[in-house]
């Protein structure tokens, strides 16, 4: 039994994976984080997202050498598993009954492992927290743990802050129990795990500056989370985590050991870490709940390694884990059962390996790659032969495809445009399009959760209308070329209020554009549901002489940029309307109306502003 379940979590826990291009939104950030890691391109400087500069060895593609150091790194952290593994199961003292369970539990949390494609991140922290249960309950040292823990801030952001927040709880357990004598784990801690991960940074970041504006860009994009991608699922999942949370307690006070030593560890040890899941996992209620369900399922295979169940006891934790199984199946149900089983069930794991043993990696990839970018998705070919080596970005928020078509390709400094969540980072977009934007643009309208383009980034958009025209109109895309100069040089201030966000917004009949821009606060009631599971949606619906969809999602944090009024576009053929050269676009918005369940969340009265462009003139 013991070699079974040693054989089924290292096909479990193998962190080996790699990806082709692809169509959909999460492959775009991979792409992005794999092209940066071959150009060179430093985060904090030149690329801001959730994932560190190491990030790309938990995701690789086939982009210069991306493959083949992402897998001799995979490989060894795989080996590093396998021997963890092998001493819990195999050589220490754990009942196998345990044993069982703490599979069973690992299992559950597998999805955890392949979440979003990222996952062996996920791997890394498991491990480390095994490791730094058993230092707690049955001795030896914690600078295996330590040491895995330091590499987790620059591969995933989130990963780093469970890790932190883990180790923080296990050394004030030891503070606790032995006082001053504890300062010397606490001091080994910061020399191993903050050292290791400052050695780590000093060889990946150029400077502190680089540095520090990677931990800002990190944080805002965390931070505006919770207000721009927050989706409710109803009551279901809400009520399954709160009965998991629940279970996980019961399990602690069924054990028949010392239930207040126990107790008081994992309370410590697992707060932080279930707080940073539990938002993660709620905040955007769709697939994401795996994040927090998938880590309770950890926490319980955690307990159950050190847990002793006997007799009435045993079969109370049997009922646990049953319990914890109907509500994981019954969210799984709804998320795609079977793709969520081979990812419990370490299904995954053995044609990835034999594609590399049979060194077909290379070649099945870049037939996926193809296979996935069919030719009604690639770029135009009357848009490719124009930019022909010319440099060229894309504000699409789906582009890996373009990876194909051998394009001078640059980045945003935030990689996908509806991931610039917060003033601050579409301000980092908008410099980089005013002072570095490449001579062509490639444009199109889409979205996500029904979001607005031009709202969706307001400041970015504006450089983008000052500094580029529409050269051609395709079916699926425009191209955007930079102009010799600028539109017009500033914004001048029309008219100024303060207005209920209900009352919405007039524009005036106008022979040129106007801009907009709202700043909204939330209120009381607006900041506590940002820190716990988000702040639901606000909408706008836009009126004029033509039709626009209503209850188009906004994210009001970002109104404080100037947004188009008059011409806001509601289709491609608008868009490119919007950026023609010369004539006027055939349609204008008369009124703009907000709305949505969000609207409850902010203060009553928001300051308004209008504006026309202005230029200097030539001197």
């Amino acid at each position: 039994m013991r070699q079974v379940l040693f054989i089924y979590l290292v096909l479990l826990m193998c962190p080996i994976r790699f990806w082709p291009l692809d169509k959909d939104i999460d492959n775009t950030w991979v792409f992005a984080i794999n092209r940066a890691a071959a150009r060179g391109l430093t985060f904090g400087r030149d690329l801001i997202f959730t994932v560190g500069p190491l990030g790309y060895l938990a995701v690789p593609q086939d982009i210069g050498r991306n493959l083949a150091t992402a897998l001799a790194c995979q490989t060894v952290a795989w080996v590093v598993v396998i021997l963890v593994l092998w001493k819990v199961i195999l050589r220490a003292e754990i009942p196998v009954v345990n044993l069982v369970f703490f599979s069973v539990c690992l299992g559950l949390s597998g999805p955890l492992f392949w979440f979003n494609r990222m996952g062996p991140e996920n791997i890394v922290l498991a491990t480390a927290l095994i490791l730094l249960v058993r230092a707690r309950f049955h001795g030896g040292t914690t600078v295996p743990a330590l040491i895995l823990i330091a590499a987790l801030p620059l591969i995933k952001f989130t990963a780093g802050a469970i890790a932190g927040g883990a180790l923080a709880g296990y050394l004030v357990d030891r503070v606790i129990r032995f006082r001053g004598k504890a300062w010397r784990e606490v001091i080994l801690a910061a020399a191993v795990s903050g050292g290791g991960a400052a050695l780590l940074g000093c060889l990946t970041f150029p400077s502190w500056e680089t540095f520090r504006s990677f931990l800002k860009g990190s944080s805002e994009i965390s931070g505006g989370y919770s207000v721009a991608m927050s989706l409710a699922g109803g009551w279901a999942p809400m009520a399954g985590g709160l009965l998991l949370l629940v279970l996980v307690v019961v399990l602690l006070f069924l054990d028949n050991g010392d239930r207040r030593q126990h107790v008081m560890f994992f309370g410590l040890f697992l707060a932080i870490p279930v707080l940073i899941s539990a938002e993660h996992g709620f905040i955007r209620q769709d697939i994401h709940v795996l994040n927090y369900f998938g880590f309770l399922a950890l926490s319980m295979g955690l307990i159950f390694l050190v847990g002793s169940y006997r007799g009435a006891r045993a079969l109370y934790a049997s009922g646990v884990v049953l319990l914890t199984l109907a509500i994981w199946m019954a969210f799984a149900a709804t998320q795609g059962m079977a793709a969520v089983l081979a990812d419990a069930g370490g299904l995954r794991t053995v044609p990835l390996v034999r594609l590399i043993v049979s060194g077909e990696a290379r070649g099945a990839l870049q037939q996926r790659s193809l296979d996935n970018c069919t030719a009604e998705l690639r770029l135009e070919p009357e848009i490719r032969a124009i930019i022909q080596d010319a440099p060229v970005a894309s504000t699409a928020i789906v582009y890996s495809c373009l990876d194909l078509e051998g394009l001078n390709l640059r980045l945003f400094p935030v990689p996908q445009r509806y991931s610039a969540y917060t003033p601050y980072l579409d301000d980092l977009d908008a410099a980089w399009v005013r002072t570095q934007g490449p001579q062509f643009l490639i444009a199109d309208r889409s979205e996500i959760d029904g979001r607005q383009p031009w709202t969706d980034g307001p400041a970015t958009w504006l450089e983008i209308y000052r500094w580029y025209d529409t050269r051609l109109l395709g079916t699926r895309s425009f191209l955007l070329q930079r102009r010799p100069a600028p539109r017009f040089t500033h914004l001048e201030s029309l008219r100024k209020w303060r207005a209920p966000l209900s009352a919405g917004l007039d524009i005036p009949p106008s022979a040129g554009p106007l801009f907009w821009k709202a700043t909204c606060k939330l209120n009381s009631k607006g900041w506590f549901a940002k820190l716990l599971f988000g702040v639901p949606e606000s909408t706008v619906k836009i009126a004029g002489s033509h039709d626009c969809r209503a209850n188009v999602r906004i994210v009001p944090q970002l109104l404080v940029a100037p947004s188009m009024g008059s011409y806001l576009p509601c289709n491609l053929a608008d868009m490119a309307t919007v950026f023609a050269p010369e004539s006027a676009p055939g349609f204008a918005v008369t009124k703009i109306t907000f709305g949505g369940p969000g609207e409850a969340f902010y203060q009553e009265l928001c300051d308004f502003e209008l504006l026309g462009p202005r230029s200097e003139p030539q001197r």
